[in-house]
């Protein structure tokens, strides 16, 4: 079967598509909405065994909300993006980094892949936002991360995912 796009909405952000799908079994989804956005990167930042957190002012939910440094991968390599989007958020330069896993953010209603890495940061600079970032910068331990996300502090959940792999795999070294 031929996959068809209907495109119901474009903005600058993502893309709210219709298409017919057929499952497994034969079965045809007719007209099938999903959002379609750009691949995300994550970072989780070090500078002295400290994770930097951003605390970032989210319009949407009318509130100031922790997560890792990240966002959109323009026409780059995830691994360039990602270092772009630390340097932009964070004015921190990064020393290394390397890829720590792949997920899609919801694969139910929308198609997007994100990558996740982990970085060591260097020196200080300007943070280079865009118009609509209001953002302050945190470092903690890896241990008050997970208790923020224990505690409901970390509440955006492609942070929690990450910063929690994170804690989990770096447990069985």
């Amino acid at each position: 079967m031929e996959n068809s796009e209907n495109i119901v909405y474009k903005c600058p952000k993502f893309v709210v598509v219709e298409e017919d799908f057929e499952l497994p079994e034969g079965r045809v989804v007719k007209r099938y909405p999903f959002i379609k956005r750009g691949p995300g990167a994550l970072i989780l930042a070090f500078k002295e065994s400290k994770l930097l957190l951003l605390k970032e002012y989210r319009p949407i939910l009318g509130s100031w909300v922790y997560q890792l440094p990240g966002g959109k991968i323009e026409q780059e390599e995830p691994l360039i993006g990602a270092r772009r989007e630390v340097e932009e958020e964070t004015g921190y330069s990064v020393d290394s980094i390397k890829l720590l896993f792949e997920s899609w953010l919801s694969p139910s209603f929308i198609k997007q892949k994100n990558y996740f890495f982990v970085a060591q940061l260097s020196d200080k600079g300007e943070q280079k936002l865009e118009s609509d970032e209001t953002i302050k910068t945190e470092f903690v331990t890896l241990n008050d991360a997970v208790s923020m996300i224990i505690d409901g502090e970390i509440t955006s959940m492609p942070s929690v995912a990450g910063i929690l792999y994170y804690a989990v795999t770096q447990s069985k070294k």
